[in-house]
């Protein structure tokens, strides 16, 4: 829903930063023989919602084209993947890491 929202130019730094969320969560999640592949689309879904946090709230655009969102997109269709088949200990570690890192200011850069 919020991916829906950003398309049609009605997201918010709530939405935009729950995709980001669920991009990090999915990346915590991945296996290395799917993120040797996919990597490329974690870093462009990333930057893309950044450069979206960064600038919306000065222009008061929070709208995403077509090209920009399918990397999130992507990313949100495996972790729609993950969540199904992946064990709950799992995912509670990677919600557990992500908050750790969130509230030590030290959010992750997957664009390295």
């Amino acid at each position: 829903m919020a991916l829906v929202a950003l398309r049609q130019g009605q997201g918010n730094l709530d939405l935009a930063g729950g995709l980001l969320k669920t991009i990090f969560l999915a990346y915590y999640l991945v296996d290395e023989q799917t993120l040797s592949i996919h990597g490329a689309v974690f870093a462009s879904g990333e930057s893309t919602l950044r450069v979206l946090i960064n600038c919306a709230p000065s222009d008061g655009d929070w709208r995403l084209d077509e090209a920009q969102c399918q990397p999130i997109e992507a990313v949100v269709n495996l972790h729609d993947e993950q969540l199904a088949w992946l064990p709950t200990y799992l995912m509670e570690g990677a919600r557990r890491r992500l908050t750790s890192a969130c509230d030590r200011g030290n959010f992750p850069n997957l664009s390295l």
